[in-house]
């Protein structure tokens, strides 16, 4: 899902002043608190470097399906500039795909276009895009020989900062939306699992980026960026340097395993390929064999074109019925003794995802049901079958809630 929420920003400012990282804030209309940016990546050319403020003059109120975009945003660039050329019509009410097609001059003109468009790895691909913001930019500071010339300090965080944020969200989003209730954090120890998924994917992002810029890569490097890249987001959290051999430092090296070989399976399960057949979950093997039927039915019977994206809406189904299937091996296939398991936050956090990777998968099926684009039957026995693996994903879930909820009442964490 792409998310434009240009109607609804008042002013914002984006500074890439620190090579690599893009860092920012941006209030939308109604809301007090604004959205944090914390991107790896560049703008292009002519905003590199620099810091770029912007307002809009014609915002509106955001709605209440777009709040849960507020907080922070982390994830990586897609394309960041000040200067993309946009038709902009001279005469009123023309449609917008009426002055592409034209070529008669008379009826247009090119205009400079603000565009931002970044992917955060909580909600997906976020776009801003107008001609009519009043842009300014700061071109005294440009990359220095460090690559932090001119610097804007990023904001501390602490651990237990980055928690209440997660619960705050969690209270704002409840309060709008009635179906965002379980999706949200419902106690210390699964917000700080969120926060901590959050951070993994932002260090992913920061040293895949890192690793692109080297030319010669083997273990040694690999894994001294890794090093380098944990330890400046333990900073900019606000976390003490660990010392080796410490407890901490113990705690610290076995969740960050963990995650990397839940991340491994994920990755191998979406690929097809899992990484060992006899840990596999039943679950994990029930979503993808029937992610593959589908594909089967699809491509059997000629229901979807030859030369349709991935937006479509029939493969909309089996790539997020595949995607589940990813999730729900990070989750399940680690664990030796349901529900006895190692780091119950973690777990959580990706059976939720696989849970969100299902209701994408029930949104497709309803734009098939709605465009006709298979049988009706065909259409209720898939709408059954994922409702069940959904069922089952709730199942967990909320048995891992219950655990954590006696383990806080009995710690006395309220």
């Amino acid at each position: 899902m792409t998310w434009h929420i240009t109607n609804y920003v008042e002013r914002g400012e984006i500074d890439n002043r620190e090579r690599d990282y893009v860092i920012g804030r941006i209030w939308l209309h109604g809301i007090a608190e604004p959205i944090q940016l914390d991107l790896v990546g560049n703008a292009l050319e002519d905003l590199a470097g620099q810091c770029l403020r912007f307002e809009n003059p014609w915002s509106r109120a955001l709605p209440d399906d777009h709040r849960q975009l507020v907080g922070k945003q982390q994830g990586t660039v897609v394309e960041m500039t000040a200067d993309r050329k946009v038709k902009e019509p001279n005469i009123p009410f023309i449609e917008p795909e009426e002055l592409e097609a034209t070529e008669d001059p008379s009826l247009f003109h090119w205009a400079n276009g603000l565009y931002l468009e970044w992917h955060c790895t909580r909600h997906g691909r976020v776009v801003i895009e107008s001609t009519e913001f009043k842009l300014e930019a700061d071109s005294t500071t440009q990359w220095g020989d460090s690559g932090t010339a001119g610097q804007t300090p990023h904001e501390t965080i602490t651990e237990s900062g980055v928690v209440a944020r997660f619960l705050d969200q969690a209270a704002e989003a409840a309060s709008f939306d009635p179906d965002a209730d379980d999706d949200a954090p419902q106690g210390l120890i699964e917000a700080e699992a969120e926060a901590e998924a959050a951070d993994f994917d932002l260090l992913r992002d920061r040293v895949a980026l890192r690793l692109n810029q080297e030319y010669d890569i083997d273990a040694e490097v690999h894994n001294r960026i890794i090093a380098e890249e944990r330890e400046r987001l333990r900073r900019e959290r606000g976390l003490p340097e660990l010392e080796p051999n410490s407890c901490e430092y113990d705690e610290a090296e076995t969740l960050w395993l963990n995650e990397q070989e839940a991340h491994t399976e994920e990755l191998f399960e979406a690929d097809l390929c899992p990484v060992d057949e006899e840990r596999r979950d039943p679950l994990v093997e029930r979503c993808q064999e029937f992610s593959l039927k589908l594909v089967g039915d699809i491509d059997n019977y000629g229901w979807a074109p030859e030369n349709a994206t991935t937006e479509h809406p029939l493969h909309e189904i089996t790539n997020s019925l595949c995607f589940a299937a990813a999730k729900l091996a990070g989750a399940l296939n680690n664990t030796d003794f349901w529900p006895d398991i190692c780091f119950p936050g973690s777990t959580l956090v990706r059976l939720k995802k696989a849970r969100r990777c299902l209701a994408d998968a029930r949104n497709g099926l309803q734009a098939v049901r709605d465009e006709e684009l298979a049988p009706q039957e065909w259409i209720v026995a898939t709408e059954r079958e994922i409702e069940s693996i959904r069922q089952e994903v709730q199942g967990k879930i909320e048995e891992i809630r219950t655990s954590l909820r006696e383990f806080e009442d009995q710690a006395g964490w309220h």
